[in-house]
């Protein structure tokens, strides 16, 4: 028995007219045509698209113009009067267009950059396909591959060119549930285009700027420190220094003992204990999103009054007791130098390389998701 054929027939007078230019915009893409040969599917007659196909061809075509938005109608000839039963000619005869062959489902179709089973986009689908190798050289790499991956194992000499180890021992150790999660970090690790590789450069250029940042703080403060001995020196020398000495007995004593110390590395221990107390705090507020809204909106001086100032109390606090300074308000103005000089780099730091907990969730439900698809490729097919 003779299979049935069909001729696809399109009938442009039941769109609406506020439609016609979208219609006409998407049937341009999906049968690659424009100028007057696209007019030609807008007359007042019916057009046929095809004629003498069989019924799978017809689906297809019906639901590729089903997603554009308009209808087709599937009309059932004989092959053998299919000239006879045609409305007007076939407009594939001045419309013929050269064949290809859907790199994702192999359906032979006319040249256009969509594939009307498949939906999928032809040129970038190539650019993403890598290239197969000839059956003959298959096992000849397999067996290479195989035998590298070992080397790689017995030397722990990794790179980009032995990327091929990697699969291997993913294919042997690492179980199908982090599969996909492994072979990203391994794959992409060693290319400049990969994320952990431009975060490894950023947190490098940080570390730079911190050390830089330190040293600045350190070379200030020791010499705002023999700045202020000398000062100090030339104070007590005075009638008023004698009698400041006199009425401030305490005072004068904590600050004779602080020009004693080894102020080089007095400055260290302050810019140091100043740089890390900051670097926490400034870490946390970026953290919980308090950066946000009450760090970066601020001016110079709101930033100084509102974190500057409050920060140096807290490096007081904590080296109060370490060296032995009794009042607070004497602690407080020796922590005020290092730590005006180092709370804004650190929230500059932090707010470069830590992202907000907000993010830390989304990237996390990412993750989640994207091992998901690849464990389970079948689950959203079936569900669809």
């Amino acid at each position: 028995m003779a299979e049935n054929r069909y001729k696809i027939v399109f009938n442009a007078a039941a769109i609406p007219a506020n439609e016609i230019a979208g219609v006409k915009s998407k049937l341009s893409v999906l049968l690659n045509i424009e100028g007057r040969k696209r007019e030609q599917l807008f007359s007042a007659r019916p057009v046929v698209i095809r004629s003498d196909v069989d019924r799978q061809t017809a689906l297809r075509y019906k639901s590729a113009f089903e997603r554009a938005g308009v209808s087709c109608q599937l009309v059932e000839i004989r092959q053998k009067a299919i000239e006879d039963l045609m409305i007007q000619p076939d407009i594939r005869e001045t419309v013929e267009q050269p064949k290809i062959i859907c790199p994702g489902c192999d359906f032979e179709q006319n040249k256009s950059e969509e594939c009307i089973r498949c939906g999928v986009i032809i040129s970038k689908y190539r650019k993403k396909k890598p290239q197969e190798s000839p059956p003959g050289k298959e096992a000849f790499h397999n067996k290479k591959s195989e035998t590298e991956s070992c080397n790689l194992i017995l030397t722990g000499e990794f790179s980009g060119k032995n990327i091929t180890g990697f699969k291997w021992i993913l294919n042997k150790v690492v179980p199908k549930k982090f599969e996909y999660f492994f072979r990203n970090i391994f794959q992409n690790i060693f290319t400049r285009k990969n994320p952990y590789y431009n975060y490894g450069a950023k947190v490098l250029d940080i570390l730079i700027q911190a050390v830089l940042l330190i040293i600045i703080t350190f070379i200030l403060y020791t010499l705002v420190l023999y700045l202020c001995k000398i000062s100090w020196n030339v104070y007590v020398e005075t009638h008023i220094g004698e009698k400041y000495l006199q009425m401030y007995p305490a005072t004068s004593q904590s600050i004779f003992d602080l020009l004693n110390r080894n102020l080089i590395q007095f400055s260290m221990q302050m810019t140091s204990a100043a740089f890390s107390i900051c670097l926490v705090i400034s870490a946390l507020c970026q953290v919980f999103h308090i950066a946000r809204y009450f760090y970066l909106p601020r001016g110079f001086f709101g930033k100084i009054l509102l974190w500057g100032l409050p920060l140096a109390a807290v490096v007081a606090f904590r080296i109060r007791p370490v060296f032995g300074f009794h009042p607070f308000g004497f602690a407080y103005v020796v922590s005020i130098v290092p730590a005006l000089c180092v709370f804004s780099g650190c929230f500059h730091f932090t707010y470069e390389l830590l992202p907000e907990i907000g993010d830390l969730l989304h990237m996390v439900l990412n993750l989640k998701a994207a091992i998901a698809r690849k464990t389970h490729p079948d689950k959203k097919r079936r569900v669809n």
